[in-house]
């Protein structure tokens, strides 16, 4: 009971955290709206049993999203914690991996939509195949943007750049979404909300290139060397499960 006496608070440092969490709570609120906003305008504009096969074609291209989402939670620290030239280096290294794997999920995905969705919600379902191929364009695009925004929250400690990029994407979802959605229907919100993706990712890519001054090459330029990580990843895995069982059945 006596470490608040001998712990005096300091104002400022208070003040800065609770900035630091509101606006940092405040890009996670609105990116959750961003990414559910366009049901809610299906719902609305168009009708609730077309909201019913749009989300699930959401649902699919929003699960290639899995690995890049990973990849960033399993980074989160080092990010944070690494020297700001070390931190740009590891975003980038991620954003290829999340382009090797990503990108490819999104094409099959796209690929085989009909049957996908037929199988996995039912026939009636079938009908999202045309908004699911053209999500998978805005989520294959997107994906990078939760490592881009790792950097700029915990180790620029600036979330005010990951709220902003979240409110324009958003913004020009919505905005869009009126435009589309009473004459498309639910494939027009799957245009808004590619196009919404597309033009919040490349800001964000254009800020991330200007503020750590990395080559785009290092973002986009798939290396050898990525693929090669994952036959070492195996080739451990693999080798750490047989000693396992060395020092099991010992």
């Amino acid at each position: 009971w006596s470490w608040p006496g001998r712990h005096r608070l300091s104002g400022a440092v208070s003040r800065r955290m609770l900035s630091y969490g509101a606006v940092a709570g405040a890009a996670s609120v609105v990116g959750f709206f961003n990414y559910r906003v366009d049901v809610l305008m299906v719902i609305g504009l168009d009708s609730r049993e077309g909201a019913g096969i749009y989300s699930s074609a959401v649902a699919v291209a929003e699960g290639v999203w899995l690995f890049s989402s990973a990849i960033a939670l399993a980074s989160y620290a080092r990010v944070g914690s690494a020297t700001r030239e070390e931190a740009a280096h590891l975003t980038a290294v991620g954003v290829r991996h999340t382009i090797i794997v990503v990108v490819g999920g999104a094409v099959v995905a796209a690929l085989v939509a009909p049957p996908l969705l037929g199988i996995v919600f039912g026939d009636v379902y079938r009908a999202g195949a045309t908004p699911l191929r053209i999500l998978c364009i805005g989520t294959a695009v997107y994906a990078p943007a939760s490592l881009l925004s790792n950097y700029f929250t915990v180790q620029l400690g600036r979330p005010a750049i990951a709220l902003w990029l979240a409110a324009l994407s958003c913004l020009v979802s919505v905005t869009l979404g009126f435009a589309f959605i009473p004459s498309l229907g639910y494939t027009g919100a799957a245009w808004a909300t590619t196009l919404s993706y597309t033009l919040s990712a490349a800001i964000a890519t254009v800020v991330f290139l200007r503020i750590t001054d990395i080559p785009a090459s290092e973002l986009w330029r798939i290396r050898g060397d990525d693929f090669l990580s994952y036959f070492r990843l195996a080739r451990g895995i693999l080798s750490r499960g047989t000693l396992a069982r060395g020092v099991k059945g010992s």
